[in-house]
């Protein structure tokens, strides 16, 4: 019974296969698990009587079945049999199920730190820290405000210069809210 509840899956799939864990953090693990929760959903569960059961009394018997050959878990009488083979699949459901949110989670966290990086890399590429930036702006300040009322290029490029405003404003944007909105843009990108 237990290899015809598993082979009525689309797929055939072995006991042995499904109690294999996924191993370390990867897309290809992601996948397996995905593809595990596919057959384990697939099974009629009688939800009225396995909510009420403990995670812990839940834990326990999937370890019972996970240590047991299936040739140990086909000698149990049938009703034995049956009961262990739906509690393990039900708890190795609720089990792949958070595992499958920890590396969503994981591979979204890695998505930002990614994110981040590249945003660094390229502001870093051209951003030229401005000195003496408070003299700078103190002077075109003092520029703008002195009597002769002109236009910017006539008061202030002589006094700062055009390069010097070009990198004021790169460095602007290599820092606060124009950082994180690049961040943000680029994390979505992924």
């Amino acid at each position: 019974m237990i290899d015809a509840m598993l082979t009525a899956m689309s797929t055939p799939v072995s006991l042995s296969a499904l109690k294999i864990d996924s191993g370390r953090r990867s897309l290809n693990s992601l996948e397996g698990d995905v593809e595990k929760l596919h057959h384990f959903q697939r099974l009629t569960w009688p939800q009225d009587l396995l909510v009420p059961l403990s995670t812990r009394y839940l834990r326990r018997m999937k370890l019972r079945v996970t240590a047991e050959s299936l040739s140990a878990t086909r000698r149990h009488p049938a009703p034995i049999r049956y009961g262990l083979v739906t509690l393990f699949c039900y708890a190795r459901t609720q089990e792949i199920t958070a595992r499958l949110v920890e590396l969503l989670l994981h591979i979204v966290r890695k998505m930002g730190v990614n994110a981040e990086k590249r945003v660094d890399e390229e502001l870093l590429a051209d951003f030229k820290r401005v000195t003496g930036k408070t003299g700078i702006l103190l002077q075109m300040a003092e520029a703008s405000l002195a009597p002769p009322k002109g236009q910017v290029d006539e008061v202030i490029s002589p006094v700062v210069g055009e390069q010097t405003l070009r990198e004021l404003v790169k460095e602007y944007r290599a820092t606060g809210r124009f950082y994180r909105e690049k961040v943000h843009t680029v994390r979505r990108g992924s």
